[in-house]
C-alpha cells in the first residue's frame, strides 16, 4: 500500500491479507501491483519492518473507536458520579476532553497495536508471489500468494 500510494498518487484501494498473502480491490494497473508487492518484498527481507504497518489499516480504526467509546463512558461516568445541577455542562466537557484525548493518542497506539499483534515484518521464508487478477464482476480484485520456501 506504501508503494503504491507513492507511484499512483491518491488511490481508492482496499487491502485485506491471509496466511495466503493479501488482496487488493480497487482499480490499480497489475504492473504497478506486481512492481509494489515485489519491492516491498525485498525492503521487508532488507529489514524494512515498517513497510508492514500502514495508517490507515483497520487495526487504527478499531483502536480509535475503543479508545473514544471507553474514554467517553468513564468521563461520563465519572462526571454522572459527582453530579450537580451543573452536570450537563461539565459531562459535555468532559466527554469532549475524552474523544479528543482518544483521538490523539489512536494513531500511536494503533500502529503499535499493528507491530505488536497484527502484522508481522518476518517474511524471511517467503521467496516467490504470484499475482492474480480478476475484473469480471465491475470490481478490480488483485490476488498476491505468497510461497515459502
Amino acid at each position: 500500500m506504501h508503494l503504491l500510494a507513492r507511484t499512483q498518487g491518491p488511490l481508492r484501494l482496499v487491502g485485506r491479507s491471509d496466511w495466503r498473502g493479501f488482496w487488493l480491490y480497487g482499480v490499480v494497473p497489475t504492473e504497478a501491483v506486481r512492481s509494489a508487492a515485489h519491492e516491498a518484498l525485498a525492503r521487508l527481507h532488507a529489514g524494512e519492518a515498517d513497510m508492514a504497518v500502514h495508517a490507515r489499516c483497520g487495526t487504527n480504526i478499531v483502536v480509535a473507536a475503543l479508545l473514544a467509546g471507553t474514554g467517553v463512558a468513564l468521563a461520563s461516568a465519572a462526571v454522572r458520579a459527582g453530579s450537580t445541577p451543573s452536570g450537563g455542562f461539565r459531562r459535555w466537557a468532559a466527554t469532549g476532553a475524552a474523544l479528543l484525548a482518544a483521538l490523539r493518542a489512536a494513531p500511536s497506539l494503533g500502529r503499535w497495536v499493528q507491530r505488536r499483534w497484527m502484522t508481522t515484518a518476518d517474511l524471511s521464508d517467503v521467496r516467490s508471489l504470484s499475482i492474480e487478477r480478476d475484473g469480471q464482476s465491475g470490481l478490480v480484485v488483485h490476488r498476491i500468494l505468497i510461497r515459502h520456501a
